[in-house]
């Protein structure tokens, strides 16, 4: 055996006995400290050659004290077989009033034996320990019936409702065993009930005394809902001076009660509402004729410019096509002078031919040769050959049709694009950030937490929603700029060539898909949509 085992516990009948431990001195000074589990089970080693002195502790018990005598021993001495020792400490409760100075000295002593070669209690010292240890727990069961006996009592009586002989039994469990918590938590909940029983007469009288208050008040209050109602029934079928007296003597009733007031100006806004919308119907109806009458002068305008229209392009077409004959009948004469000159170039070109042949035919004769000579037959001088004329490139038959399509082609004075004036918005707009810029694109750097920057945006661009597709970088920007009731915001999808999208308003707050739609989305007072203002710059990026 190297060193001296000691294993234990310091159990107390059902206590859980967590955080007790176990502290070991040695000449008056601490060698270790060992914490006991819930059930109070510990175990240590000492070496040889010193005196230990072990207190048991716990929270509210009292500490025990054990000795080991261990300081002539050396583990030569300790026989084959020899173990250490198990103690067992039963600890005390601590309760005022009893005397625990028993407890100052240890209540047992372990040993070496020098005839058994192994360690076992000083019986004698342990014994009379025992015997003071026995008339201390004696007293404390006494005190524990006391305080039980006591507290069942307090119990019974706090059931029965009787506070007076509950709080007294508590009182002498308390005085039994001071401190104790569950009497403690007992007193508390007798006051809390016998409170609880005051205040409960008190709530009933007060109830009784509500229910009268109440009961008046409900018979002036049926009253003032039965004019309340009348008035309502009289400004349904507008009659609104009937319903003005209705709500009147139901506030004379009730001046505290708002529903009869809120109805009067009711009353009131009603019957001014009826008077501007008769005068609005009037308004509308000689607007809408006006309109009308517009409208027919309009239409009688545009029938007429389409008729002068149909009529020029009706004159113009009549001459192109009398040009196109024109066209046609000179490509064919100069077809047919071609022709001629051919037919011509082949008979003169056929007429030479033969009059070489015919020369040759008379130099083989003999009545042609002279002194053995031939004497060559006058060759008559050709006729010089007319020049052709150059056919004309522009005789084939495809220059006549381009000729005719052109001459036919109709000219018209197309309309200002829209798009070309929110341009010259747009410009607008960089020129007032900047009034160096030449570049429509620098619009989109507006500083959106500049004071009335708003404002000023909505001077700048159209009422509505100007939509605007450009590349920034890698990434395809569409930006959104709504212009309403004299303000504006901006929108930006952010669309990166990765496949991720992200939307945002005024530069640098965060919004969803959703949002992006439900903002830059402007109905008419009809509620249909108010398509935006498209600017498409991906493709001259």
């Amino acid at each position: 055996m190297e060193k001296f085992e000691i294993n234990g516990d310091m159990k107390d009948g059902f206590t859980d006995m967590s955080n007790s431990f176990v502290i070991v001195y040695s000449g008056g000074q601490k060698v270790k400290r060992v914490t006991a589990d819930g059930n109070g089970n510990f175990d240590l080693t000492l070496d040889f050659g010193k005196d230990y002195r072990l207190h048991f502790i716990k929270q509210g018990y009292a500490t025990k004290k054990v000795e080991i005598l261990l300081q002539n021993v050396t583990p030569e001495m300790i026989d084959i077989g020899c173990t250490g020792k198990e103690v067992q400490v039963s600890m005390i409760e601590k309760v005022e009033g009893i005397d625990y100075s028993v407890l100052d000295k240890p209540v047992g002593q372990i040993f070496y034996d020098p005839s058994i070669k192994c360690f076992d209690w000083v019986a004698e010292y342990t014994l009379r320990a025992m015997e003071k240890i026995q008339e201390l727990t004696d007293e404390l069961e006494e005190k524990k019936k006391t305080y039980e006996k006591n507290k069942a009592a307090a119990e019974k009586a706090l059931s029965k409702g009787d506070y007076e002989t509950a709080r007294k039994s508590a009182e002498a469990a308390s005085a039994a065993m001071p401190g104790k918590e569950g009497i403690t938590k007992l007193l508390e909940e007798v006051d809390k009930k016998e409170q609880a029983s005051k205040d409960a007469e008190a709530a009933a009288k007060a109830k009784e005394e509500e229910e009268a208050k109440a009961a008046a008040l409900k018979e002036k209050k049926d009253q003032y809902d039965k004019l309340v109602a009348a008035g309502d029934k009289a400004l349904k079928s507008e009659n609104f001076e009937e319903a003005k007296t209705q709500y009147e003597e139901a506030i004379k009733l009730m001046p505290d009660e708002t529903s009869a007031k809120t109805k009067l100006q009711i009353v009131a806004d009603t019957k001014k509402k009826r008077e501007a919308e008769e005068a609005a119907k009037k308004k509308a109806e000689e607007e809408a004729a006006a309109a009308a009458e517009a409208e027919r002068l309009a239409k009688e305008e545009a029938e007429k410019k389409v008729a002068e229209e149909e009529a020029a392009a009706k004159a113009a077409e009549e001459e192109a096509k009398k040009k196109a004959e024109e066209e046609k009948a000179k490509v064919e004469a100069e077809a047919k002078a071609a022709e001629e000159v051919k037919q011509k170039a082949e008979k003169e070109k056929e007429a030479k031919e033969k009059e070489i042949a015919e020369k040759k035919e008379n130099e083989k004769k003999p009545e042609n040769k002279k002194d053995n000579k031939v004497v060559p037959k006058p060759i008559p001088k050709p006729t010089p050959k007319p020049t052709p004329k150059p056919t004309p490139k522009k005789g084939t038959a495809s220059t006549g049709k381009k000729a005719e399509l052109h001459a036919t082609a109709k000219k018209v004075n197309k309309p200002k694009d829209e798009h070309d004036d929110i341009h010259a918005i747009l410009d607008k707009a960089a020129a007032a950030q900047n009034p160096t810029t030449t570049s429509i694109h620098e619009h989109h750097d507006w500083n959106m937490n500049q004071p009335g920057v708003h404002e000023e945006i909505a001077k700048e661009y159209p009422i509505g929603v100007t939509e605007e597709v450009y590349m920034k970088g890698n990434k395809e920007i569409t930006e959104r700029v709504v212009v309403k009731d004299g303000t504006a915001s901006i929108y930006w999808k952010v669309k990166h060539p990765w496949g991720g999208v992200y939307y945002f308003k005024n530069a640098n707050v965060s919004i969803t898909s959703v949002e992006f739609d439900l903002f830059t989305t402007i109905k008419d007072e009809d509620g249909n949509i108010i398509e935006p203002y498209h600017i498409n710059r991906v493709r001259d990026n």
